[in-house]
């Protein structure tokens, strides 16, 4: 794990010792999840032939396990910031590691997407626990730099679902074995959560007379914050572009290429490779920017989905071969740029009693407005088209167009970013106050 720069004990929450243990148990569980979410992109299309499926029933187990960890995102998140981050934490990752288990049990349509659905539900508030669990423990300064670290294990995870999932399926034979293999590691590691350290209300200065709010209610609130809206709408558009990515690139390399699961898994796992020194490399350069320019941390992930949506496109109309292949590595890194800074922001702009919501919020907004209908319009937009690597090639190019709006949604944002801090910051020096 990168080394975090130097702070005094005091700076931090919980003390140094357990910001640590919280920042890595917490990114070992978001790699384990990125895993469970990979595994399935990388032999769906063994999934396909042996059910006898098309691209848009493919597409459709992919849009609803989106839709059920944004359908639960709110919710869980809102009950998250009431209850227990750490708990939350642990029961969410012994839930989808088993639903991921039974998924591999799975015989038709039905019986495969239902559990997939299922394993949406359980990965939904997981990171509204764990987002405002490590930026409480960690001082402010170092906020999306300790969020770039987590975020650096996100492509870590999907390289280890692609690979490990493709030679898995290969190797024994069947498709089932990834999810077997995957779904019992995470029931292990959800077990850690545990024993990690929480923050109660009293801790983070909240008043207790605070006038009580339904989840509802508090996501309207969310909403009225200009930075925070025009977030989560480019959030939802940028992930239009990622999740069809996700879904459909290794499908789209075992038909363009005429390659096996484990060589497609392999080759989007080298692309995805380059996600990690770009999510890192993102929250490093968001915070040492916002020293020169306090709104960075939304005009770099303007300026990284312009970079990347280019780049996606063209790396597709080369079929990621020579320098396709390169320019779709360039891609990936340019893309997990955006990720850390846009997770501070919601961080930075929230009253502390609501980080946990805001995060859950966006997932709802990103999946329900744009990211979670991908696959499906990916699928069918393939389908339509004629399938085979040709249709699929269409159909990726016009959703990775959506990239382009969140580039302008980010750009807008950045123009209430300051304002909208430091009316957070304001809240919560009144609260304290009385």
């Amino acid at each position: 794990m990168p080394k975090i720069p130097a702070a005094s004990d005091a700076d931090y929450l919980f003390g140094k010792k357990n910001a640590h243990f919280i920042l890595f148990v917490v990114s070992l569980l978001m790699m384990i999840n990125y895993m469970d979410r990979q595994v399935f992109s990388v032999v769906q299309e063994s999934i396909r032939v042996d059910m006898g499926l098309n691209d848009t029933q493919m597409g459709m187990i992919g849009t609803f396990f989106a839709l059920g960890m944004g359908l639960f995102a709110l919710p869980i998140a809102f009950l998250v910031d009431k209850w227990s981050r750490n708990k939350a934490i642990g029961i969410m990752a012994v839930l989808w590691s088993g639903l991921t288990f039974i998924t591999g049990l799975g015989v038709n349509f039905i019986t495969v997407l239902i559990p997939r659905t299922l394993v949406g539900i359980g990965e939904a508030g997981y990171t509204s626990g764990g987002t405002p669990l490590i930026t409480s423990a960690f001082p402010e300064r170092l906020r999306a730099t300790v969020m770039g670290i987590m975020n650096m294990v996100l492509p870590i995870g999907s390289i280890i679902g692609l690979t490990l999932g493709g030679y898995l399926a290969v190797k024994t034979g069947t498709w089932r074995t990834p999810f077997y293999v995957f779904g019992a590691i995470g029931i292990i590691a959800g077990i850690m959560a545990f024993f990690l350290k929480d923050y109660k209300n009293t801790e983070a200065k909240v008043l207790k007379n605070n006038k009580r709010e339904n989840f509802i209610v508090s996501a309207i609130s969310l909403l009225k914050i200009p930075t925070l809206l025009r977030l989560y709408v480019g959030y939802a558009m940028m992930q239009v572009m990622m999740m069809s990515m996700i879904t459909w690139m290794p499908t789209f390399i075992i038909r363009i290429q005429g390659v096996k699961a484990d060589y497609a898994g392999l080759l989007t796992g080298a692309i995805t490779l380059f996600g990690i020194v770009g999510a890192f490399l993102g929250g490093i350069v968001a915070d040492k920017w916002k020293v020169k320019n306090p709104r960075s941390r939304m005009l770099l992930p303007a300026i990284a989905i312009l970079i990347a949506t280019v780049l996606g496109i063209l790396s597709l109309l080369l079929d990621v071969k020579g320098i396709g292949f390169i320019l779709g590595c360039c891609m990936m890194l340019a893309l997990l740029m955006a990720v850390a800074p846009l997770t501070a922001v919601t961080q930075d702009v929230t009253p502390i009693e609501k980080r946990g919501q805001a995060w859950g919020l966006n997932s709802f907004m990103q999946y329900f407005l744009g990211g979670g209908w991908a696959p499906l319009v990916a699928g069918a937009l393939s389908d339509y088209l004629g399938a085979g690597g040709e249709g699929l090639k269409i159909a990726l190019i016009i959703t990775s167009c959506f990239g382009f709006i969140a580039a302008i949604l980010y750009l807008l944002g950045s123009r209430h970013y300051l304002a909208d801090m430091q009316k957070a910051q304001q809240f919560a020096y009144k609260q304290v106050s009385n």
